[in-house]
C-alpha cells in the first residue's frame, strides 16, 4: 500500500489544480482538499521516519533500542494512512471488531469522537473514522457524476417543416382582422399528472408551517447573524435539502423544457442541493457561498411555483 502513496498523491495535486478542479462543486473540492492534507501530513511524518531507521546498527544495539519509539510512532501512522485511503485496508490490520468499535464510539458521542489518550494508540483513529475514506468518497462523487451525466443527454430535435415561401408583395394594404386567439389546447394526461404533482409538492415545501423549510429558515437567519455554526445545527437543513432533491427534482424532469424549466436549471438546483449537503460552515472559504446558495435555492423554488400552472383550476 505504501509504496503507492507518491503515485497517489501526484493524482490528488493534478485533481486539485485550478484547471482540473474547475469541474468540482466547490464542496467536493474542499473535501478533497481536506483529505489530501490529511494524507500528506501523515505520509510526509511516515518518509522522514522511515529515513531515521537507516542509521541503525547491529540489532541490540543502542541506537536501534532507541529507535523503538520510531518503530511504534511508524505503526500507528500505517493505522492512520489505512483510515484515511480505505477502510477496508484497516480492518484487515486491526481486524473488524476493532474498527466496529471504534465507529460504535463515535456514534455514541454525535460525531464528536474524544481526543486521543495514552492509554489507546488506536484512539487517533477516531477522528478520521468520523469521516468517509477517500475511496468511499470518490464512489459516491463519480456516481453523482455519472447520475448527471445520463440525466443532461440531449434528446434527438424533432424534425421542423421547411419555411414557408415569402407572400408575394401588395400594393395596397389591406385592412384585416386579427383573428382571435386559439383556444389553449389541454394538457395530455401524462403532463397533467407530472404538473399536479409538482404544484402539490411546491405547496408542500413552501408551506408557512412546514418544520423542514423553519429549519432551513432558521440557519439562514443564524449564518446572517453569526458566520460560524455548530456543524450539528447546519445538519438540520438536510431533510429539506433531500426532500427538495427525491421529491420535486424528479418530477420536474418529466415536463422539461417548460417555460424556462430546463436540463440545466435542473442541474443547478441539483447542485446547489448537493453543495449543502456536503458543505462545511466552519470552512471561511464556504461561508460567504453557503447563504447564497441557500438563497437561490428559495428563489428557485418560488420562480418554478409561479411558472408551474395548477391543473385544477
Amino acid at each position: 500500500m505504501l509504496r503507492h502513496l507518491p503515485s497517489l498523491r501526484g493524482k490528488l495535486a493534478r485533481l486539485l489544480r485550478e484547471r482540473s478542479r474547475r469541474a468540482l462543486y466547490s464542496g467536493d473540492y474542499h473535501q478533497i482538499s481536506l483529505r489530501e492534507v490529511l494524507l500528506s501530513e501523515r505520509a510526509n511524518e511516515l518518509e522522514r521516519l522511515h529515513q531515521q531507521t537507516w542509521a541503525a546498527t547491529a540489532p541490540g544495539s543502542a541506537s536501534a533500542q532507541a529507535l523503538e519509539p520510531v518503530y511504534a510512532r511508524l505503526a500507528q501512522l500505517t493505522l492512520e494512512i489505512a483510515a484515511v485511503l480505505d477502510v477496508t485496508i484497516l480492518k484487515r490490520m486491526i481486524g473488524d471488531k476493532r474498527v466496529d468499535s471504534l465507529r460504535a464510539r463515535i456514534s455514541m458521542s454525535k460525531g464528536r469522537p474524544a481526543p486521543a489518550t495514552a492509554a489507546e494508540e488506536v484512539d487517533a483513529l477516531l477522528p478520521l473514522l468520523a469521516e468517509d475514506d477517500l475511496r468511499i468518497f470518490f464512489e459516491l462523487l463519480l456516481g453523482n457524476v455519472m447520475r448527471r451525466a445520463c440525466l443532461s443527454v440531449p434528446t434527438p430535435a424533432e424534425p421542423t417543416e421547411p419555411p414557408a415561401p415569402p407572400a408575394p408583395a401588395v400594393t395596397a394594404p389591406a385592412v384585416t382582422r386579427r383573428p382571435p386567439p386559439a383556444p389553449a389546447a389541454p394538457l395530455r394526461p401524462e403532463l397533467r399528472s407530472a404538473f399536479l404533482k409538482i404544484h402539490e409538492t411546491l405547496a408542500e415545501l413552501l408551506a408557512p408551517g412546514h418544520p423542514h423549510l423553519n429549519a432551513f429558515r432558521m440557519t439562514q437567519r443564524l449564518l446572517a447573524k453569526s458566520s460560524r455554526i455548530p456543524a450539528g445545527m447546519f445538519q438540520s437543513i438536510h431533510p429539506y435539502l433531500d426532500e427538495v432533491r427525491v421529491l420535486l427534482v424528479p418530477e420536474l424532469r418529466r415536463i422539461v423544457p417548460y417555460r424556462g424549466i430546463t436540463e440545466e436549471a435542473l442541474d443547478r438546483l441539483d447542485g446547489y442541493c448537493y453543495d449543502l449537503l456536503h458543505a462545511d460552515p466552519s470552512l471561511a472559504t464556504l461561508r460567504d457561498e453557503i447563504p447564497k446558495k441557500m438563497e437561490r435555492l428559495l428563489r428557485f423554488l418560488e420562480a418554478v411555483r409561479a411558472a408551474v400552472p395548477n391543473p385544477e383550476m
